[in-house]
Formats: C-alpha cells, sequence, structure tokens
C-alpha cells in the first residue's frame, strides 16, 4: 500500500481497518494500479519508438 492512500484513508492506526477504512484503502488501491499500468504501458510505447528509430538508423548508416 502506498504512503498515500494510508494517509488519505486511515486516521487513526490501530490493529485491525473498519470497513469504511478497507474500502478507502481499496479504491485508492485500484486508483493507484490504473495509473501504474497506464504509466507502463506508455512508457512501454516510447522504448519499442525508440528502439524502431534506432533500428532505422542503424540500417541507413551501414
Amino acid at each position: 500500500m502506498t504512503e498515500k492512500c494510508f494517509k488519505k484513508c486511515i486516521s487513526k492506526p490501530g490493529a485491525s481497518l473498519d470497513s469504511s477504512e478497507q474500502k478507502c484503502i481499496a479504491m485508492c488501491m485500484d486508483t493507484y494500479m490504473d495509473s501504474w499500468n497506464l504509466i507502463s504501458k506508455a512508457y512501454s510505447r516510447r522504448i519499442q519508438r525508440e528502439r524502431s528509430r534506432m533500428q532505422i538508423m542503424s540500417k541507413t548508416i551501414i
């Protein structure tokens, strides 16, 4: 769990989470994971584009 979700959802840390804290953590982590996946996909596409450019450049140099 990220520190941001913890700070957002847990007002009084204790031995267990109440139902509202559990729901908040679940929703926060879903948002976090969706964002992480979006960024990862964009990064992967950028790497692929750079690899393609490098391959094209290496072929034109030879």
